[in-house]
């Protein structure tokens, strides 16, 4: 799904919801029915789950609504998209210079030692790391059997045996796969 069509599902689904509320003038008593009468419907959402919206939800999508019309119930494009904000490249680095110290080590024994060496830890999260070291390759089960990616950044390469050589030399073999397709001969 392209994602301005993401985007617009999800501001017809909040219309929607909150269409009773500004489509017309209502005096405060039959405003609060209303409210009350969408606080208790379930709505199929736009990824397909069934949930109740949560009374906050719905005051900031009417808020929205009235304050720029139809475009206000669009998400925004966020400027820092694909970016991580809670860990600095060179926190992460170190959490995984000490992951791959000690591969048994858990995100929270890892989060303790970036304290105590100085870094400020205040603002992560266990979820956070764990992610973010997974997303670089530094998992427990990677780095027990040997294999981890070498770069935090964008151009991460698969270590494969603990080396970034070529594997023969350490006895290890890599599956070759094809890149075409044979078609049976018939």
């Amino acid at each position: 799904m392209y994602e301005t069509d993401s985007r617009l599902k999800i501001a017809l689904f909040r219309y929607g919801v909150i269409a009773p509320l500004v489509c017309r003038r209502l005096e405060p008593d039959a405003a609060k029915q209303i409210r009350s009468q969408i606080l208790e419907q379930q709505f199929e959402y736009p990824d397909g789950s069934r949930r109740l919206v949560p009374i906050r939800t719905i005051r900031h999508w009417v808020a929205k609504y009235r304050k720029f019309g139809f475009k206000g119930l669009f998400d925004e494009f966020r400027s820092d998209k694909g970016t991580n904000r809670a860990m600095s490249v060179e926190l992460l680095e170190k959490a995984k210079e000490l992951r791959k110290e000690e591969p048994a080590r858990s995100v929270r024994t890892v989060i303790e030692l970036l304290a105590k060496t100085g870094y400020n830890t205040d603002s992560l999260s266990e979820r956070t790391v764990a992610r973010r070291l997974k997303a670089i390759g530094a998992t427990k089960q990677l780095l027990k059997k040997g294999l981890a990616r070498i770069n935090a950044g964008s151009n991460s390469t698969l270590t494969i045996c603990g080396t970034a050589t070529p594997p023969t030399a350490s006895g290890c073999a890599i599956p070759r796969i094809p890149t075409k397709l044979k078609k049976p001969n018939s």
